[in-house]
């Protein structure tokens, strides 16, 4: 069995986060540069939610980010801060936006995934290489 470990700080940050986006998402504000906020937002909660889980099984992490940041969270909040708050009117821009955001920190996410590990490799075949000098 591969080891999963939370990583608290990070899901701590996730649950501010999570907070902060529902209260801009049902309060009767508008602000200026909505579709940026939008952005921001679910490109911070999808890189958060990423590395809560500390584990290597990185294309489960990156699918489950993807299915409850990206679609449930991206366009599922969309449809729902339409239906129940009657302060916002659906926009097709926030979800593009939403989406955007969310996409763009898995990407990087796993980019930055896939540098740690080579590099990890290198190091590995490095000292791999300093026994076998050694003892030759």
């Amino acid at each position: 069995m591969i080891p999963i470990r939370i990583r608290k700080n990070v899901l701590i940050g996730f649950g501010i986060f999570v907070i902060l986006a529902i209260y801009l998402g049902f309060a009767d504000i508008s602000l200026p540069n909505d579709k940026l906020i939008h952005f921001g937002m679910f490109f911070v909660l999808s890189l958060l939610f990423y590395w809560i889980v500390d584990t290597r099984i990185t294309w489960l992490v990156r699918n489950v980010t993807f299915i409850i940041c990206t679609l449930i969270g991206g366009i599922g909040s969309e449809f729902l801060q339409h239906s129940i708050s009657p302060f916002r009117v659906f926009d097709i821009y926030d979800i593009i936006s939403n989406i955007a955001g969310s996409l763009l920190a898995i990407v990087l996410s796993d980019i930055y995934v896939f540098i740690y590990k080579e590099r990890k490799r290198e190091r590995e075949n490095e000292s791999n290489n300093v026994l076998l000098e050694n003892i030759v």
